[in-house]
């Protein structure tokens, strides 16, 4: 891991970083014009990249706004977050589609039972509509080509960047978990070292109780606190479905919870289990084990 400070001025930024040991690689002066600013930080987390990515350090000001909005899109980070962006602009086409389909009554009329199909697809080509609807429906189906056209080059993008990232090669081992998933928790992790232990992951991504204790009570715990990063939980979630259908133990786990607090609850708290999981992979640098690790057994009385 890197560690980079800056010192931002009216017209430039003093940059300096030091490595784990301490030492300084870098120092140099670094324009505010867009252009420079932008050449730096993405020639910056490309060399970051072998050393497990970079954590910034900027003094607090009124002025540098857009240099932490410009901060937080850089790194492997800038990549999936432009991955985030084309799938919810891709479902907010399919569902003003579907919204098309529902003003006629057609939805059901679908040959196939999703409209992401081939067939489907060519369903809404030919579906009889009004002329203005037709228009419309024809510009929306070219937008949601165009949108998986984007995001099949930005997935081989990810993909070589996943290849060369050491902590996401290792997360790619968590079962349901691509190229896409283990970048994303990779970049929003940085060093495991930064978390002394296996609870600050779930701590770090909210997905602990919030604490309401006023005087004497001390175990009023509420919801989650839903801190940190909203795209590491929502991909935890979805990780959740491919464990629970492969691992039958963490699946054994989630049922007896289910039977007393329910599903939803349930299925965060595998969440928060997943979540000391890849803290102990990332320490111990080692792969996702259906059943978890081989239990050791306790010697017995007289051996």
């Amino acid at each position: 891991m890197l560690y980079l400070g800056i010192d931002q001025h009216r017209k430039q930024l003093t940059v300096e970083d030091r490595n784990e040991n301490g030492d300084r690689t870098v120092r140099r002066q670094v324009s505010t014009r867009w252009g420079s600013v932008r050449t730096f930080l993405q020639e910056y987390s490309q060399r970051a990249m072998p050393e497990g990515g970079f954590v910034v350090v900027v003094e607090g000001c009124g002025f540098n706004r857009w240099l932490v909005k410009l901060l937080a899109a850089y790194g492997c980070r800038q990549v999936t977050v432009l991955r985030q962006r084309l799938g919810q602009l891709r479902t907010r086409t399919i569902n003003r589609i579907k919204h098309l389909l529902r003003k006629h009554n057609l939805e059901q009329e679908c040959p196939t039972k999703g409209l992401d199909t081939l067939r489907g697809r060519k369903w809404l080509a030919q579906v009889t509509l009004e002329a203005v609807d037709r228009v419309e429906m024809d510009l929306l189906l070219a937008q949601w080509n165009l949108w998986d056209e984007q995001i099949e080059k930005i997935a081989q993008e990810i993909g070589k960047r996943q290849a060369e990232h050491p902590t996401a090669v290792v997360l790619a081992t968590i079962p349901g978990c691509g190229a896409y998933s283990s970048l994303a928790l990779a970049c929003r992790i940085g060093s495991i070292e930064r978390f002394p232990r296996p609870g600050s992951l779930a701590n770090y991504w909210g997905l602990t109780p919030g604490c309401r204790n006023s005087g004497e009570v001390t175990d009023r715990l509420g919801a989650i606190t839903k801190q940190g990063s909203a795209v590491a939980r929502f991909i935890l979630g979805q990780l959740v479905l491919h464990i629970l259908r492969r691992d039958a133990w963490m699946r054994a786990w989630y049922g007896r919870i289910k039977r007393r607090r329910g599903s939803k609850i349930a299925r965060v708290a595998v969440m928060r289990r997943l979540a000391t999981i890849l803290w102990h992979m990332l320490k111990y640098q080692q792969p996702y084990v259906i059943g978890g690790p081989p239990r050791k057994k306790l010697p017995r009385e007289g051996e």
